[in-house]
């Protein structure tokens, strides 16, 4: 399990302020960009994660069946030249003088 942020910015706070320039060794500084890249496969791979499931909800959200509402009056709904499927008709009464 790769490092977590505070423990990597603890690590390079201690190498940002070694006074000694030998006190920074090619171990102590290797290890800092190592642990720094094991950091950023791991969040490449909760990237790909959440992107596999955004897509997944896409793809739920594209196929989903949602159908049309409309209001119109009975005559109005008698003279539709086509009356579509995916639509439901709500009707009113005509009013009538």
């Amino acid at each position: 399990m790769a490092k977590t942020y505070e423990e990597l910015t603890s690590q390079a706070e201690t190498i940002r302020t070694n006074v000694l320039p030998e006190s920074n060794t090619a171990d102590l500084v290797g290890q800092m960009l190592k642990d720094m890249v094991d950091k950023g496969e791991e969040q490449n791979r909760h990237i790909s994660r959440v992107e596999k499931k955004a897509s997944e909800v896409d793809d739920k959200v594209d196929n989903l069946y949602i159908p049309h509402l409309v209001t119109m009056s009975e005559t109005e709904y008698e003279n539709l030249a086509t009356k579509e499927e995916d639509t439901y008709y709500m009707l009113t009464e005509d009013e009538s003088l």
